[in-house]
């Protein structure tokens, strides 16, 4: 089988990716590296590709009227990652955080997603943790991309359609930048009771608490700045 990381990032997180991708090639040897650069220039897109001949990237220009608009675009981009890659290749798709680090050999990933359809995190409380997503090519994780495209552009259609004085303000509300993660969640949990062989991978796949086991670390807000976190970016910087 063949894997192919998918991350999206702009200028804000363009450190943070270049960890990412370097501790991909060393502890993911298996997987290509698909990354999209939103607004970036050349030379990041031949920063990420010198890592490796197994990294590509992209460069998507895209007008933004403010911070929150471009966060949103940057969060939801996963699913048209998702649908854009299975259509070029047949790789597993793996989608990463561009914060994430990729701390151990991904050998036991591997071995236990090999049969699934789609393969996540899930908290305590029952939800998807976004940051780590596994999407196989078979025939219900086809649909299972196919379903959640479709669902996103009704959910974008509603966003857009909506006439409220906080959405003219700022189109890109909360609601809107966590619609691709509640719509993930939403479909896992309606598709499980069907066909779908889904697998709830161990939180050291998506690991927020940044524990020396944890195999891919996912930094959220303040842990980026802490000493333990610092620490294992410069091993990739």
């Amino acid at each position: 089988m063949k894997y192919k990381i998918l991350s999206v990032c702009d200028k804000t997180y363009f450190k943070f990716l270049k960890v990412m991708v370097k501790s991909a090639v060393i502890n993911f040897p298996e997987s290509t590296v698909h990354v999209e650069l939103v607004n970036m220039d050349k030379e990041a897109k031949k920063i990420i590709e010198n890592i490796s001949s197994k990294c590509k990237a992209e460069v998507t220009p895209v007008k933004f009227k403010n911070i929150n608009q471009r966060k949103c675009y940057c969060t939801n981009r996963r699913v048209d990652l998702f649908d854009k890659m299975r259509k070029q290749c047949d790789d597993t798709l793996i989608w990463i955080d561009a914060d994430s680090i990729i701390r151990k050999p991904c050998d036991k990933l591997i071995k236990i997603t090999r049969k699934c359809d789609v393969a996540a995190v899930v908290r305590p409380q029952g939800t998807l943790r976004g940051g780590v997503i596994i999407i196989n090519n078979t025939k219900m994780g086809n649909e299972f991309i196919k379903e959640y495209v479709r669902r996103m552009k009704v959910l974008n259609k509603w966003n857009k359609a909506k006439d409220t004085k906080n959405i003219q303000k700022d189109p890109f509300t909360w609601e809107v930048w966590m619609s691709n993660q509640n719509c993930l969640d939403k479909l896992c949990r309606k598709w499980r009771k069907k066909d779908l062989h889904f697998i709830a991978l161990s939180n050291r796949y998506c690991d927020v608490h940044l524990k020396s086991d944890g195999v891919i670390w996912a930094a959220k807000n303040k842990l980026k700045t802490s000493p333990i976190y610092l620490k294992e970016l410069k091993k990739y910087s």
